[in-house]
C-alpha cells in the first residue's frame, strides 16, 4: 500500500479513536457537555467526514487503475497466446522439415556404420581363415543382417517414443516446503478453482459461442497447470464488482489496495513471460516468415540427400554382405 494511503487510514482511525473519547465525555457527564467538548465533538466529526470521503475517493481511484491493469492483463494475454501460437507454428516446421529427417539420418548414419563395422570383420575373419566351415560363414552372415534390421526397428521406435513423451518434473517432497510455499499452494488452488467455475463455462463450445479454438488454448492452459495463464484468463472472464461505496472506507481501502497488488503482480509477471518468449524469436520469424519456411524446406531437402546416400551405401554393404552368403 502506498505510504499516502496509509497516511490516510492511521487519520481516519485517529480522528475516530478521539470521537469516541469526547463521545464517552459527553455521556459520562450528568450535565450538558462544556461549549468546548462539545465544539471539538462536532470539529472532529467534521474533520472525519472529510477524511473518510478523501479515503472513499481513493479508494475509488484504485480500484479503477485495477480494472486497467486487468485491462493490460486481458492484452497482453492475447499478445501472447498469439505470439505462442505462431511460435509452436514453426517448432511444428522445424520439427517436420529438420528434427524428424535429421532422426532419420541419424538411424541411417548408424545403420551404415554398424554394417560397416561388421563387414569388416568378417572379411578379417576370412582372411585369417577363422570360420571352419561356409556354414558358419553363413550363419554369422545372416545373424548380422537380422541383427541390424533390429536395431533399425528398435532405433526407430525409440525415436517415435522420444518425440512423444514429456515427462513432468519431479514434484518437491512436502518435506522441503516452506511457510510462504503452503500459502502459495493455497493461492493455486483457489485460481483453479476460480478457472473451472468462470473461465471454462464462459469459453465452452456448449455453454457460450466462444470459438473452439478458444476453448482448446484455456484447456491446454488447465491441463499445463500454468497458474500464471489461468489468472490472466480469470481477469478477462470475471465479472468485475461494483465499487462498493457504502462499505467502511479503511476496510475498502484495504481491499482494494491488496487487489490492486496482486493485479499489478501478475500484469509483471505477464509482461516478463511475454518479454521473454519474444526474445526467443528470431528476427526472420517476426520479419519473414516465407523465407524462414522456405530456409527449413531447403534444409529439409539437404537431409533428405544425405538420408538417399546413406541408404545408398546401406544398399552396397548390404549386398556385399549377402554376396558372401554364396
Amino acid at each position: 500500500m502506498h505510504s499516502s494511503h496509509q497516511r490516510q487510514i492511521q487519520k481516519v482511525k485517529m480522528l475516530r479513536h478521539r470521537l469516541s473519547e469526547l463521545e464517552a465525555q459527553r455521556v459520562e457527564a450528568n450535565t450538558p457537555a462544556p461549549s468546548k467538548v462539545y465544539q471539538e465533538f462536532m470539529e472532529v466529526i467534521f474533520q472525519l467526514e472529510k477524511a473518510e470521503e478523501q479515503l472513499l475517493q481513493s479508494a475509488q481511484n484504485i480500484y479503477d487503475k485495477t480494472r486497467q491493469t486487468n485491462a493490460l492483463i486481458v492484452a497482453t494475454r492475447h499478445k501472447f497466446v498469439d505470439l505462442k501460437k505462431k511460435m509452436q507454428l514453426n517448432e511444428e516446421l522445424f520439427m517436420v522439415n529438420v528434427l524428424r529427417p535429421a532422426r532419420k539420418l541419424m538411424l541411417a548414419i548408424q545403420q551404415r556404420e554398424f554394417l560397416e563395422e561388421q563387414y569388416q570383420r568378417i572379411i578379417t575373419n576370412i582372411k585369417q581363415e577363422r570360420y571352419a566351415s561356409h556354414d558358419e560363414l553363413e550363419m554369422d552372415v545372416l545373424r548380422i543382417l537380422d541383427q541390424e534390421k533390429s536395431l533399425s526397428s528398435q532405433s526407430a521406435q525409440e525415436n517415435e517414443k522420444n518425440e512423444k513423451d514429456n515427462p513432468l518434473p519431479p514434484l518437491a517432497s512436502l518435506m522441503d516446503l516452506t511457510t510462504e510455499d503452503v500459502e502459495e499452494a493455497i493461492s493455486m488452488t483457489s485460481v483453479l478453482e476460480d478457472f473451472k467455475k468462470i473461465v471454462l463455462p464462459a469459453v465452452h463450445p456448449d455453454t457460450s459461442l466462444a470459438s473452439p479454438e478458444e476453448f482448446h488454448s484455456a484447456y491446454q492452459v488447465l491441463q499445463d497447470r500454468d497458474f500464471l495463464l489461468m489468472k490472466a484468463y480469470i481477469a478477462e472472464y470475471k465479472q468485475p464488482e461494483d465499487f462498493n461505496k457504502d462499505m467502511d472506507p479503511v476496510r475498502n481501502m484495504e481491499e482494494q489496495s491488496q487487489l490492486l497488488h496482486e493485479t499489478q503482480k501478475t500484469l509483471s509477471a505477464l509482461e516478463k513471460r511475454y518479454q521473454k518468449l519474444e526474445e526467443d524469436v528470431t528476427e526472420q520469424e517476426l520479419v519473414d516468415p516465407e523465407e524462414l519456411k522456405n530456409n527449413l524446406q531447403q534444409r529439409r531437402e539437404d537431409i533428405l540427400a544425405r538420408i538417399h546416400e546413406e541408404s545408398e551405401q546401406i544398399l552396397a554393404i548390404r549386398e556385399k554382405l549377402e554376396a558372401l552368403l554364396f
